[in-house]
């Protein structure tokens, strides 16, 4: 197996890892109504497809913003896999999930079958899940190419489930912490008050409307990821800190098999 590179095999932005952006403008979702939308496109309270706790594809509601900003220009780690033309451009400590093995019949709901790592930590032959249009599942495929390239703009939805696909591919909305659970724990008190706005909501005019779509389309990072973020690095948490070596070492594939791996 092909040993793993260093954070200096790329030219990575740093500012990339501080601030927690993660796709470009030009990166797609596919929304409730059908539509595709670019992230230059996207608001809160879009539903975008996504992965909910028991392994099925939904629609998600975009929460907030972890982190937008629509001017700058970052550097992105890009994915090619097979089965898709165009790859995946993500930042290198952004986190989405490889498979163990190329099984047609992916089992979601099976935490062991989604291992969430690193951009940075993925190699060619490693699979990840690419959502097929045509039967609607998410099919493990293998990374063909890892490369660099610098894109306009920088956006983080964080949606109800805690993921999404991104160009057709399976991501965490988390960055910096790969541990999956423990990032979706830090944002329980923003879902519960999502949860309080929309019952609110269906009081119609006895109570003051909750915030509606494009009303949190702020621009840089979230007060609220900031302070969790600052919050960290005060306790010394490693945040970036590759996990599941194990895993990314058991989960490589660098060549084609001859037959199911």
């Amino acid at each position: 197996m092909a040993e793993y590179p260093s954070k200096n095999a790329f030219t990575i932005n740093t500012a990339c890892e501080e601030d927690e952006e993660c796709f470009p403008a030009h990166a797609t979702v596919l929304t409730s109504d059908g539509s595709r939308r670019t992230m230059a496109e996207l608001s809160v309270g879009d539903r975008v497809l996504a992965v909910d706790a028991a392994g099925q594809p939904t629609f998600s509601e975009v929460l907030l913003w972890l982190d937008r900003r629509s001017g700058s220009r970052e550097r992105y780690l890009l994915l090619d896999t097979e089965g898709s033309e165009e790859p995946l451009y993500i930042t290198p400590d952004h986190v989405l999930f490889i498979a163990p093995d190329n099984a047609t019949t992916i089992d979601l709901a099976s935490n062991a079958r989604r291992v969430p790592v690193f951009a940075k930590d993925v190699l060619p032959g490693h699979l990840i899940y690419l959502h097929d249009p045509s039967t609607g599942l998410l099919e493990a495929k293998r990374v063909t190419e890892v490369s660099e390239a610098e894109s306009l703009g920088a956006y983080a939805p964080l949606t109800v489930e805690g993921n999404l696909v991104v160009d057709g591919r399976l991501v965490s909305c988390y960055t910096l912490q790969c541990r999956q659970q423990l990032a979706h724990l830090t944002f329980i008190p923003y879902r519960l008050l999502h949860i309080l706005r929309s019952s609110l909501s269906l009081l119609g005019d006895r109570l003051p409307a909750p915030p509606r779509q494009g009303q949190e389309d702020q621009e840089g990072m979230h007060w609220y990821a900031n302070a969790w973020y600052q919050l960290g690095l005060w306790m010394g948490y490693p945040f970036s800190e590759t996990c599941y070596s194990t895993d990314l070492l058991s989960y490589h594939y660098p060549r084609p098999a001859t037959g199911p791996l």
